[in-house]
């Protein structure tokens, strides 16, 4: 498999999955999910500035959380466009905390 996931992208493709898709909420991550059977899964991840007013430090919640993702591949599902949310706990957790929190959620996907 590629090391890089197909990442999500368009405002268009943002607002459908906000407008339409299902929630799924843990500790420190929320993900919105909208199932699409002619696409392929995309994935999104959306820091904001309530968790961290510094952008180096949002860019390490991301990297971590993108790493968590490659690794929980085989977790995600198919034809699914994904928007991974982080809450201001995520502060708190180590990677491999998060890594536990995104494997509970796509599993309930």
């Amino acid at each position: 498999m590629p090391p890089v996931l197909p990442r999500l992208s368009g405002e268009k493709n943002f607002k459908l999955i906000y407008r339409r898709g299902r929630r799924v909420s843990k500790h420190s991550l929320s993900v919105i999910y909208l199932h699409t059977p002619p696409t392929k899964t995309k994935i999104a991840v959306v820091v904001s500035k309530r968790v961290s007013h510094k952008a180096h430090q949002r860019n390490l919640y991301k990297r971590r959380l993108w790493g968590c993702l490659r690794e929980l591949r085989k977790f995600l599902p198919s034809n699914t466009l994904i928007i991974v949310l982080t809450k201001p706990t995520i502060k708190n957790l180590s990677y491999s905390q998060i890594k536990q929190d995104l494997v509970n959620i796509l599993k309930t996907i």
